[in-house]
């Protein structure tokens, strides 16, 4: 064995040993979040195997100040559901018709709908509670969770990104198992490609 290979065993030896710790632990986390989105897959694709209770329907009357209505002023309209009727959520719509206006709020465990008259002030908020099912599926899919449910999906697919290509590079290390996980990993790539064809075809 020539001496450059002697001196680069232990950085090898060294660089092996951190890329198992960051897969062990790293996977630690990735297992709750592969049981997590495996079980609300499920909820969402078999709602019929789960229990579920109707998602609550309310009314309420509200009013809005004439003069954010007249012009209109869309984020001071917004902004006083929010504070005076404690509305949450994204607005995913905002229409101005010759009739009045419709609002629609959108958050992870409720919706609510908004029509306002801009001559009287009158409004009428439509809200719906969901249910169990219905709030995982939305966190889910991180639709309606805003930036904070969005930027929470991306640090877990990152993590299972890192767990995943640490443990290919891992298992690629043993020479004695190399072929059999190259062949394991060969057939998941095209088990992949197959479904995938065959949704899109």
């Amino acid at each position: 064995m020539s001496e450059e290979s002697k001196r680069d065993r232990p950085r090898k030896t060294k660089t092996k040993l951190w890329v198992r710790v960051v897969h062990i632990y790293l996977s630690l986390y990735a297992f709750v979040v592969i049981l997590f989105f495996g079980a609300t897959g499920l909820m969402m694709n078999h709602p019929d195997w789960f229990a579920q209770d109707e998602p609550q329907f309310s009314e309420i009357e509200a009013s809005v100040p004439i003069e954010i209505c007249r012009q209109p002023d869309r984020l001071a309209v917004v902004e006083h559901f929010r504070k005076s009727y404690q509305l949450k959520g994204e607005v995913t719509d905002f229409q101005v018709e010759d009739t009045g206006f419709n609002i629609v709020f959108q958050h992870s465990v409720s919706g609510a709908h908004v029509f306002v008259d801009p001559q009287t002030g009158e409004a009428r908020i439509e809200k719906e509670a969901r249910e169990f099912t219905g709030v995982m599926a939305t966190i889910h899919t991180g639709e309606h969770t805003g930036t904070f449910g969005k930027r929470v999906i991306d640090v877990a697919a990152v993590l299972l990104i890192i767990s995943a290509l640490s443990g290919i590079i891992l298992w690629t290390s043993l020479s004695i198992r190399r072929r059999t996980g190259l062949i394991w990993l060969a057939s998941g790539a095209l088990l992949i490609v197959i479904i995938l064809v065959r949704l899109v075809g």
